[in-house]
């Protein structure tokens, strides 16, 4: 079964609850755009608007929207979006919530305990990881009472938060003989 165009749609289905309101604003512009389809209208404004050209060519020399026209060339969606807002708001139209929703940042949230425990291994001097020097600061009692599995789980959730949060290069580690330069007997 072939797809409809949805360029051929109403209008009025296309705009929704927001058609009356376009309506009236065409009536107090004097325009008539009742009865077409949404190809046909936007056929219509390639036409020059029937309103001030003066009017037009100031809001197009508007920097704002010459900042919309360099995010949309860089396809940068999150800077346009921002200033579309700015517009949007000094125009004293802002939109509804969650429109102009900025992209969250990849990846779950941080937990609060993750800061705690990098700023504990800050304040104890960044012990090596692999000790249980910080899971013993961090779970205190927790840590005592558990299982050498327990401990193990606690040590390794200790340095995968440092790890996550701090550059390699900044963690102290502890230096292992390699097995190359072993002297030979």
């Amino acid at each position: 079964m072939p797809k409809k165009n949805p360029l051929a749609v109403p209008l009025p289905k296309f705009f929704g609850k927001s058609y009356p309101d376009i309506q009236e604003a065409w009536q107090r512009e004097k325009r008539n755009n009742r009865n077409c389809t949404l190809i046909e209208f936007l056929e219509t404004l390639q036409e020059p608007y029937k309103c001030d050209p003066e009017l037009w060519d100031t809001m197009r020399q508007w920097w704002p929207v010459w900042v919309l026209r360099r995010a949309a060339e860089r396809n940068d969606a999150e800077a346009y979006k921002k200033v579309l807002l700015y517009i949007l708001t000094a125009l004293n139209a802002p939109p509804p919530d969650g429109v102009l929703k900025p992209r969250a940042e990849p990846g779950a949230p941080r937990k609060a305990i993750t800061d705690l425990i990098v700023a504990k291994w800050k304040e104890l001097d960044r012990p090596f990881l692999s000790q249980q020097k910080l899971a013993r600061a961090v779970y205190r009692d927790a840590f005592t009472q558990a299982d050498s599995a327990g401990k193990n789980k606690m040590v390794n959730r200790c340095r995968r938060a440092v790890e996550r949060q701090i550059p390699r290069d900044q963690i102290p580690r502890p230096i292992r003989a390699n097995k190359n330069t072993r002297p030979n007997l």
